[in-house]
């Protein structure tokens, strides 16, 4: 037997997303919306690994779409290095905080309802965690992609300032390592590169940790005990909010040369 190529991939990370979701709830698009600006505090601007892996791909002439843009992050500053940006946004929340760009088009979506012409570089970065079936998500954006596809992930658990309060934790998330073996069933090489990342976390406030704990916990959150353990875990911040500091994660890209369609 082949441990790799003989298992389901595909049913695999189905049945840790449905498992998750049975506990946790589903966050999508709209669960965004009141978090849109929060998130766009904490990560705007922090050095990004991911954006040099993408830009020798880019150029004059090239075009680029990203699935679950959120707010920018990651199509903003590409967006100097492309003829023309295509985003896909299922939260309003988030769509209202990319800028007016002028060679930028705008989808409110889901990547699964979207209908986008064809780029030459396609990213999806943090997205495929809640999609249930990733096979038809990924070929899909395969499909969209003349050139190359990027996947951005974590290889190991969301950072939160409420990781340590349970045991055992939720259910978890797929993560690279499933990504990577889900490709490979899909008859996928692709490239991997890894780096490490700074669990760290800003809140504007102790309601927005206490928020964001609720959500991460589920039923195992304990309005009686959990508050106090989570506030004694953070720091004041030197810009203000408060600050969590987990240990190093890794995140890391898959990225492939898109293959030929018909």
């Amino acid at each position: 037997m082949d441990a790799l190529l003989d298992t389901d991939w595909a049913a695999h990370w189905r049945g840790l997303v449905e498992r998750r979701q049975a506990e946790l709830g589903t966050f999508g698009g709209p669960a965004w919306d009141a978090r849109a600006a929060s998130f766009q505090a904490r990560t705007q601007g922090q050095p990004d690994p991911f954006l040099d892996l993408v830009r020798p791909h880019l150029g004059p002439g090239r075009t680029l779409l990203d699935v679950g843009a959120g707010y920018g992050r990651h199509s903003v500053p590409l967006a100097g290095d492309a003829e023309w940006v295509t985003v896909v946004e299922p939260s309003a929340g988030m769509r209202a905080l990319i800028p007016d760009l002028p060679a930028m088009t705008v989808v409110g979506s889901s990547w699964e309802d979207a209908e986008v012409e064809p780029s030459d570089v396609a990213i999806c970065c943090h997205v495929l965690y809640g999609v249930t079936e990733a096979v038809p998500f990924i070929e899909k954006l395969e499909a969209a992609a003349s050139d190359r596809v990027f996947l951005l992930l974590r290889d190991g658990p969301h950072p939160s300032a409420s990781e340590h309060l349970v045991d055992p934790e939720p259910p978890r998330e797929p993560k690279l390592s499933d990504a990577y073996c889900l490709l490979r069933q899909l008859g996928i090489h692709p490239q991997v590169d890894t780096w490490r990342d700074a669990r760290r976390r800003v809140y504007a406030g102790l309601e927005e940790a206490l928020d964001e704990a609720r959500g991460h916990l589920g039923p195992a959150w304990d309005e009686a005990r959990h508050p106090s353990q989570i506030e004694a875990g953070l720091r004041p911040g030197a810009e203000g909010g408060l600050v969590y500091e987990g240990a190093d994660g890794i995140v890391g890209c898959l990225h492939w040369r898109a293959r030929e369609r018909g």
